[in-house]
């Protein structure tokens, strides 16, 4: 993973050579880290009032980012190539949707509720309390700030300077998790609806409290499949 966030195209919309190039559990860690970094850094430019458009700026960029990878799809492809195309094209659309949502939502703060209950993947140092508990006692987000989650800095990806001791943290709301690595090949993943959503924010904030979730409903209906899809994310 360490390896795929250093080689990552930054700032390029075609990401052919890279997919081709790692491994499908390694591509998708990587993507949903440096998705979650480019939010970070269009917010944090938005809370300074250095760019008040930078999330649409990167709204746009998405989109472009998405339309070079249908094309790829629509070309020849090995088959598992296409399940790793496949399956990032299902997170890259909702992580797009989710940035519309925010910029209609005018979401331009990276402690607004609207993007800390989104599942978050981030790049910390946790020898060096890179992932302390990122709420203080009044319950107010510290996100971006000293000994809350590492925004990865481009430069330092550029640069080679992964860290020992630096690994890939899942957050969503106050909820918080170190990626379990656990080797599950080119697996499938479901289309994220908003009720997908709010099965993930219930169940990863009853884990945080080390309880546990029971999805009821009908047969049939995905509660299963929702729930192993969490922790495929995880």
């Amino acid at each position: 993973i360490k390896a795929a966030l250093l080689d990552y195209p930054v700032g390029q919309t075609n990401r052919n050579k890279w997919f081709e190039k790692w491994p499908a559990m390694a591509v998708l860690t990587a993507d949903c880290t440096m998705w979650t970094n480019n939010c970070m850094k269009a917010l944090l430019q938005m809370q300074s009032g250095q760019d008040k458009k930078a999330m649409e700026k990167f709204y746009e960029f998405s989109k472009d980012q998405i339309a070079t990878m249908v094309d790829r799809v629509r070309g020849k492809l090995a088959k598992l190539q296409r399940k790793l195309m496949s399956q990032l094209l299902i997170i890259d659309v909702h992580a797009r949707d989710v940035v519309k949502d925010m910029i209609d939502e005018g979401v331009s703060s990276t402690g607004d509720f609207q993007w800390t209950k989104q599942m978050r993947y981030y790049w910390e140092n946790t020898e060096n309390g890179g992932a302390a508990d990122d709420n203080d006692d009044d319950g107010d987000s510290k996100e971006g700030a000293t000994g809350g989650p590492k925004l990865l800095k481009l430069a330092d990806i550029e640069a080679g300077l992964c860290q020992q001791g630096e690994e890939s943290i899942i957050r969503q709301t106050n909820a918080k998790f170190k990626c379990s690595y656990e080797y599950q090949g080119c697996a499938g993943r479901l289309v994220i609806t908003p009720l997908t959503d709010k099965c993930y924010l219930t169940l990863t904030g009853a884990l945080h409290l080390h309880k546990g979730g029971a999805p009821a409903g009908p047969a049939g209906t995905g509660k299963t499949e929702t729930v192993k899809d969490l922790a495929k994310s995880l």
